[in-house]
């Protein structure tokens, strides 16, 4: 549990400090949106008895593309769009990262990191990402983590 509160923080503060979109000289423009594709995942599953919680971790092939529209780092906002439809979330663009973080109605939390690196043997403007899932449903802690690549649209 301590090394899971300190990777939390520590990616935390890393976003926190990183620099600003414009102290990077040779920094992506902002596209109009971002697609992305996740080709594998590992997720858990916590349900909760009297005395134990349990998990179980499972990979398998990632989930359905995402895009990212209407980017304005300016405000802080985009527009996620997904398989359950669309919905504005916070936006966080640093010179190495861009960052969404979705708080559902449901009150969970969805995480995509895009690394501002491109993609070896790719298209210019594709890039590395992750997309986290943290939700409870009827007691069940239900987290998940997608690997895969965002390719910038102008």
């Amino acid at each position: 549990m301590k090394i899971r509160q300190s990777f939390v923080l520590a990616v935390a503060s890393i976003l926190l400090i990183s620099p600003s979109q414009e102290a990077r000289s040779d920094a992506p423009p902002m596209p109009k949106k971002l697609r992305c594709e996740f080709e594998s995942y590992a997720s858990g599953e916590a349900t909760q008895n009297a005395s134990r919680i349990t998990a179980q971790i499972k990979q398998g092939p990632g989930i359905d593309p995402l895009t990212f529209s209407s980017l304005d780092p300016v405000k802080g906002t985009a527009q996620f769009i997904g398989n359950a439809g669309a919905s504005n979330v916070s936006f966080i663009a640093t010179a190495f990262t861009w960052s969404f973080i979705e708080v559902t109605d449901a009150g969970n939390v969805n995480v995509t990191q895009i690394f501002l690196w491109n993609e070896p043997n790719a298209d210019l403007g594709t890039y590395r990402a992750v997309h986290s899932r943290h939700s409870s449903m009827m007691g069940a802690i239900i987290a998940s983590q997608h690997y895969g690549r965002c390719k910038a649209l102008y």
